[in-house]
């Protein structure tokens, strides 16, 4: 996971009717699959959830972390502009003219 969230809405995908909370944690387990902790709006409780089960929205802001092929960039913000369905990433811009594809 390339993308660590800096706002409160991520939705949990394939839930009807569809929810939002927190992300509040990550964790990488043993087999390498990554879970985040989601912290449902309202609720105390932590759910964990593997990657594939959340959808950051459009114009989230997110800080870049765990690049291997451009390690210059970790640590540094961009703004989700869409979800790739096809690649399976999410398209966000760096800057006003630089867009890059991450997980």
């Amino acid at each position: 996971h390339n993308l660590l969230q800096m706002v409160d809405n991520a939705e949990l995908q394939n839930h009807e009717p569809p929810i939002a909370g927190t992300i509040v944690n990550s964790r990488v387990e043993d087999d390498g699959t990554v879970q985040f902790a989601l912290q449902f709006h309202g609720t105390p409780e932590l759910t964990w959830v593997t990657r594939d089960k959340l959808r950051l929205p459009n114009r989230t802001l997110v800080k870049i972390i765990g690049l291997r092929t451009k390690p210059a960039l970790n640590g540094s913000t961009a703004t989700i502009d869409s979800w790739d369905d096809a690649a399976g990433r999410y398209i966000v811009w760096r800057s006003a003219t630089e867009k890059i594809k991450l997980r």
